[in-house]
């Protein structure tokens, strides 16, 4: 082509000569007004030429004018202002000698109209493959021509593998629906909601008469409409479920604007004030109170205006013309921008409450009256009730201070008591041996064994007289010491076995730790001797046992005395008294035994000892007494 005609097309044309090396020869004045670039620029050299291809493009440029034999290349030319424009090359070999003449057009137009219409097509292929609907088209002749589509949580998404198949070669279990295909090629525009196995589908289709060789052409679309016709099945459920709530509910319900005009009430509303709901509807709630309800509602609305929710007792008016005490639970509503829209109010039937507190109030005026009637006289009884409380009180503590001095007088008086007994006892021991020893006055030792009993029996009543006199008195004191417990046991087993075996019994002593501890010796021996003793004594042909440990609670050390025997028990009504002074149990006035001192001495014994003593026993079955005292502190 000349470099004439060239310039009439408005192309620009370049001469390359390749031998030996790329070499511009000729260059048309086009170029200048196509890219800008002077033609002297880029005679030479091709150097200059291909820097004005786009990097990208270059070394398929530069190898096309070396070794083409012609064609088509395009590439990105960059003009002079430094951008970039899309440009066919289209080469042509010279035939005398080694060249290529370049004949270069626009083409940047074209290429930006192909770009914007692969973007609209990528932009409805996206739509179509990310919207929950399928898109399809169909011919005349009932295949399909298009067919996008998209499910919901992505298993598929695309095409179908069903372009130019026939419509009901694919859904051929859809027979009752092809029907609406037909209806659409035939002109209808078609807009159904179908149901298939279980979803529903909302299908639009209607022809088309496209300009290219397709000639008409159905094309729809299929929206899975299945959640939302849930939804709209579940919101009516809903407000179903709320209308019936609303409904039923005991109390009143309203909602009304911010003029205090009702906007809904419901039927317990209406029945509580004798009204229909409908005669509510768009009145004024001032119309359904009195003069005094309606100014205290006057106020709680512009309360409800500055977004204050409240809950206060309220009169309303019946149509009776009675009135209905309520109380009404207010609560500003507002849009969904927060502009205040009125206000939702529950209202509660509290007539009765009401009354029940003009009936207290007028019982409670009267009780005041009758209570300043009997004031004078309740004074008076109250100053009686002094003075005998004054006189008992006198009373009690003159039979306090005879007990003291009682106690007093036994415990100083123990040794006059005690050694003349003891001279009896001696004696009758002294007569009892040597009437063993000589034989002679065999007929007196029944009597001296009687005396011997006796005198023991009184000796030992006595003392335990005595012991109880100096508890009371605050004359007998504790004196602690450490020893072994384990020395302790072995003590008791040997003064407890005679005694065991007297009944025939079986006496067991065991110790789970030879540790020291710290109490009073001879108050610990005499409590476990007198439970052991009467265990002995109230047991036949059985079992006394005795166990003793030590615990740690918190930062005390315990000792545990465990004294359990075989015997005969103790009923459940008569352990409560056990432990009271001069007290015996059924068994124990059956064998015409003790003094009814004993268990009460021993707690008296455990309280100065810092502890206590419990019992549990079953008739029949035996007894088990317990003693804990505090035996020292642990070691951290």
């Amino acid at each position: 082509m000349s470099p004439s005609l060239a310039a009439r097309a408005g192309l620009a044309l370049v001469e390359v000569e390749r031998r030996p090396a790329l070499l511009v020869r000729a260059v048309s004045d086009t170029i200048t007004a196509l890219f800008g670039h002077p033609v002297g620029a880029l005679l030479g050299p091709a150097d200059a030429l291909l820097e004005l291809i786009h990097p990208d493009d270059r070394e398929l440029y530069e190898r096309g004018l070396e070794v083409s034999d012609g064609g088509l290349l395009t590439v990105r030319m960059r003009t002079a202002d430094g951008r970039h424009r899309w440009t066919d090359h289209h080469l042509d070999p010279w035939s005398e000698r080694d060249g290529v003449s370049v004949l270069i057009q626009d083409v940047n137009p074209r290429r930006e109209a192909e770009h914007r219409a692969a973007m609209c097509e990528q932009w409805f292929r996206s739509l179509a493959h990310h919207a929950p609907v399928i898109l399809f088209g169909v011919d005349a002749s009932g295949r399909f021509t298009q067919f996008e589509y998209y499910v919901e949580r992505g298993e598929i998404a695309g095409r179908f593998d069903v372009i130019g198949r026939r419509v009901a070669e694919i859904f051929d279990d859809l027979p009752e629906h092809l029907a609406l295909l037909e209806r659409a090629l035939a002109g209808e525009r078609v807009h159904e909601r179908l149901t298939h196995r279980g979803s529903t589908f909302e299908l639009h289709c209607e022809a088309v008469d496209l300009d290219d060789a397709r000639g008409t052409t159905l094309l729809g679309s299929i929206l899975n409409v299945t959640s939302q016709v849930r939804l709209d099945q579940a919101l009516r459920e809903n407000e179903q479920y709320l209308h019936t709530i609303i409904h039923t509910v005991t109390d009143g319900i309203l909602l009304n604007d911010t003029a205090g005009r009702i906007k809904f009430v419901n039927s317990r509303l209406a029945k509580l004030l004798g009204v229909r709901p409908e005669d509510m509807i768009g009145k004024h709630i001032f119309d359904f109170m009195d003069a005094e309800g309606a100014e205290q509602a006057r106020r709680n609305l512009a309360r409800r205006r500055e977004g204050h929710a409240d809950r206060f007792d309220h009169r309303f008016l019946r149509a009776d013309g009675t009135v209905m005490w309520s109380l009404v639970t207010a609560k500003p509503m507002y849009d969904a921008a927060g502009a205040h829209q009125g206000s939702l109010v529950a209202v509660t039937d509290i007539s009765e409450r009401k009354r029940a507190e003009e009936a207290l109030r007028r019982a409670r005026d009267e009780l005041e009256l009758r209570v300043r009637d009997r004031t004078i006289e309740l004074k008076r009884a109250n100053d009686r009730l002094k003075d005998e409380v004054k006189t008992r009180r006198l009373a009690e503590e003159a039979a306090l201070h005879a007990s003291r001095t009682k106690s007093v007088f036994l415990a100083s008086m123990s040794h006059e008591l005690r050694t003349p007994l003891n001279a009896i006892v001696g004696y009758d021991e002294l007569l009892l041996e040597e009437i063993e020893a000589s034989g002679e006055g065999e007929q007196y030792v029944d009597d001296l064994r009687r005396i011997h009993s006796s005198s023991l029996h009184l000796l030992n009543l006595i003392n335990n007289v005595l012991d109880l006199s100096k508890i009371e008195a605050s004359k007998m004191e504790v004196s602690a010491e450490q020893f072994s417990i384990a020395d302790v046991a072995r003590e008791l087993e040997a003064t407890i076995r005679p005694l065991a075996l007297k009944n025939g019994n079986r006496a067991l002593v065991t110790c789970d730790a030879d540790q020291v501890v710290t109490t009073d010796r001879t108050k610990l021996k005499q409590i476990l001797l007198n439970l052991l003793g009467n265990a002995c004594k109230f047991t036949s042909q059985g079992e006394v046992r005795l166990r003793l440990s030590v615990v740690v609670r918190g930062v005390v050390v315990w000792l545990i005395c465990v004294v359990s025997d075989t015997g005969v028990g103790i009923p459940r009504e008569q352990q409560a008294q056990i432990f009271q002074a001069f007290t015996q149990t059924e068994s124990g006035r059956r064998v015409e035994q003790g003094t009814g001192l004993g268990l009460t001495i021993t707690k008296r014994l455990c309280e100065m000892l810092g502890g206590d003593i419990t019992v549990d026993s079953a008739v029949g079955q035996g007894t088990t007494f317990t003693v804990c005292l505090p035996v020292g502190r642990a070691s951290r």
